[in-house]
């Protein structure tokens, strides 16, 4: 049910170009001139951003595949948005030259965003059926009236209001709460698996803070202008989007269990020759329906688990690469050598989907966006930036010692998951869909 979320989320992303040509073409009427750019920068950031679209367009597929088709349907998604960051700025430049306008490119881009609407607004159906909606709306109104009745119970302590009036210094991080570990029935242990599933994201994607640091590293290093840079971004873009296209989606196909083989019924007098069979007529036959064999979650999780652990691997291999490089050979190697262990987003994001147990794709995938934003554009930049500043001029390759290092402990904390035995409970679509 993310139908209307990605048209809206996608409409937020999209409209910083249209505001970019007004303000270029009127910054002498609107209030603040070049200043008016920043407003729609902060709406874009309080809506949520390209944080937002892809973790509607996350649900959205989620909703839309197989479990054990997610991981390559993610891995598909973001190699076709690796192909658009290689190309774009190669056919930007390509207009501009053609033009002589630096505002072409966002006029082309804002074309394209009106062209794609009626195919979002029209075309784009629901995740879900009609039946299944109503049935997870049912649901969902069902468990807001209990909690809505434990509210009213708990209102008649102070302590009640004590601590909401603690909670709501910190009620933007409420979406997180997903990820805190939940009792195991049974036991007096806790589950931690989707806890460090998403911490482990949110220290790989602190990582794209990297890259600005990465081009000062390759200027003040190799002495590299524009047109060496735009070469490397170009190089490390496309094999980025060859291996999430090509590689991983084939490696996925290899790893992940496929359906056994449906063994039809025989009956028993089909083994006899016609003339000796009995004249029992056919309607008196029993027919039994054939169901065919489902894909064990537990397999699919554990491949995804898998994935995700090489490709941490290969991201420490890689930046050992970068560490021991003295010429631009070398770098480039070892940057190129990063895009392949680009398979842990599309792999951990289908693990948290086997392991939320039934919280429903738009929260949870909401909530990964949450926890890769503070990763990526608060304590990446943060600390990357920190440690840069500190070290060019001493020793400028302790970025990719920090970057290594942090990758190591979210491979250590991958190797802490324990599958439980029993495959998790179907999320709430899919046993909606099933009841129905």
């Amino acid at each position: 049910m993310v139908g209307p979320d990605v048209r809206q989320a996608w409409s937020e992303v999209n409209s910083g170009e249209a505001n970019i040509i007004f303000v270029s073409r009127y910054h002498g009427r609107v209030p603040g001139g070049y200043w008016f750019l920043v407003v729609t920068s902060a709406i874009d950031g309080m809506l949520g951003g390209l944080s937002t679209a892809s973790a509607a367009t996350h649900a959205y597929m989620a909703d839309c595949v197989e479990p054990n088709a997610r991981s390559r349907v993610f891995s598909l998604y973001l190699g076709t948005l690796f192909i658009g960051f290689a190309l774009g700025p190669t056919i930007g430049s390509i207009l501009i030259k053609s033009t002589q306008d630096l505002l072409t490119p966002f006029y082309v881009a804002v074309t394209a965003h009106v062209l794609m609407a009626p195919f979002y607004l029209l075309v784009l159906p629901e995740s879900l059926s009609d039946e299944a909606r109503t049935a997870l709306t049912k649901k969902q109104r069902d468990i807001r009236g209990e909690r809505a009745d434990a509210v009213r119970q708990a209102k008649a302590s102070d302590l009640w209001h004590t601590r909401q009036k603690f909670l709501a210094l910190f009620s933007f991080l409420s979406p997180l709460a997903i990820f805190l570990p939940r009792k195991i029935e049974g036991t007096g242990r806790r589950d931690w698996n989707l806890t460090i599933v998403v911490a482990s994201t949110g220290i790989v994607f602190a990582q794209i803070s990297l890259i600005a640091y990465n081009t000062q590293y390759a200027i003040a290093a190799f002495g590299w202008r524009s047109e060496e840079l735009g070469y490397w971004l170009t190089a490390v873009g496309l094999t980025k989007a060859f291996h999430m296209v090509v590689v991983l989606p084939f490696v996925t196909r290899l790893l992940k269990p496929s359906s056994p083989a449906v063994s039809l019924p025989v009956q028993p007098d089909e083994r006899e020759p016609l003339m000796n069979r009995s004249n029992t007529p056919p309607e008196a036959a029993t027919v039994t329906p054939i169901h065919p064999p489902s894909i064990s979650p537990h397999a699919v999780a554990r491949s995804d688990l898998l994935i995700a652990r090489v490709s941490l691997l290969i991201d420490i291999a890689s930046y050992i690469v970068v560490m021991i490089s003295g010429g631009p050979v070398l770098f480039v190697v070892g940057c190129l050598a990063l895009s392949f262990g680009g398979g842990f987003g599309p792999a951990a994001s289908s693990l948290a989907m086997h392991l939320s147990r039934g919280q429903g794709s738009g929260k949870l995938f909401g909530a990964i966006a949450v926890a890769n934003t503070i990763g990526s554009s608060l304590v990446g930049p943060a600390v990357f930036g920190l440690i840069y500043i500190n070290t060019v001029g001493t020793f400028p390759k302790a970025i990719f010692v920090a970057a290594a290092a942090s990758v190591i402990v979210a491979f250590g904390a991958m190797l802490l998951i324990r599958l439980p035995q029993e495959p998790p409970l179907q999320d709430v679509e899919d046993r909606a869909t099933d009841e129905l």
